[in-house]
């Protein structure tokens, strides 16, 4: 993604996805993420109604030593 944002200079989803190398499958992903945040900010407009919701997970933040980004990383010979 980030090569179509410096190739483009936009990061604009919307202009982005009308390119021939834009993946596909990221075409079909976002609006079907942005339809589901919509459905579940406001279920009853969009005709859900009695939803009983699972109590929120528990879940832990830790740190990676070392991590890097995806740019920092390069082939390493064989």
């Amino acid at each position: 993604m980030q090569r179509l944002v410096n190739k483009y200079r936009t990061k604009n989803f919307w202009i982005l996805s009308k390119h021939p190398d834009f993946p596909e499958e990221t075409k079909q992903y976002i609006p079907k993420m942005l339809a589901a945040m919509l459905i579940a900010k406001a279920p009853k407009l969009y005709g859900f109604h009695e939803i009983n919701p699972k109590p929120p997970y528990v879940y832990d933040y830790f740190n990676v030593p070392g991590a890097r980004t995806w740019s920092t990383w390069r082939p390493t010979s064989a």
